[in-house]
């Protein structure tokens, strides 16, 4: 759901039948907009869409009430975790820089350059705000970084 977002700003609202209500949160808080149930009448079904297409969400009190909390229990177990931190302020892009690097070892930074459609110019920008933000010195010590913190897998 995630990757549908970044890729088209998806405005989806599921239409649910099960009663496991963590399922369906767990689905609105990784981009979905919009839960009803398949019992809901029509009238109900399109004042969601033109609430979801105005840009709110479609959610009942409950969940709103849950997710929320969710939310703030991820929050406080993040702030905890200094890595969690350092790996939030990564870029999509450094993100994907980090995953070509750690993913070939034995490749040069003009081969991983031309894989990420980037100059080794840039490569060599990106690495060198990865090392700043992450605290690290050497691509060494982002294979092992990223091998410990699972950063190694593309996005």
């Amino acid at each position: 759901m995630a990757q549908l977002n970044a890729r088209c700003a998806a405005k989806v609202i599921v239409l649910a039948a099960t009663p496991d209500v963590a399922l369906l949160d767990k689905m609105v808080m990784t981009g979905v907009r919009g839960v009803l149930k398949k019992s809901e009448p029509p009238q109900v079904f399109l004042k969601a869409i033109e609430k979801v297409h105005a840009g709110e969400l479609w959610i009942d009190r409950g969940a709103a009430g849950r997710i929320f909390l969710e939310m703030a229990r991820q929050r406080a177990a993040q702030t905890n975790d200094p890595h969690s931190v350092k790996i939030a302020t990564l870029t999509a892009r450094e993100r994907q820089t980090i995953a070509a690097v750690a993913g070939d070892t034995s490749a040069r930074g003009k081969a991983i350059a031309g894989r990420l459609c980037i100059s080794e110019h840039t490569l060599r920008n990106h690495l060198t705000s990865i090392y700043s933000k992450l605290g690290l010195s050497s691509r060494l010590d982002l294979y092992a970084y990223a091998a410990k913190h699972s950063l190694n897998k593309p996005l």
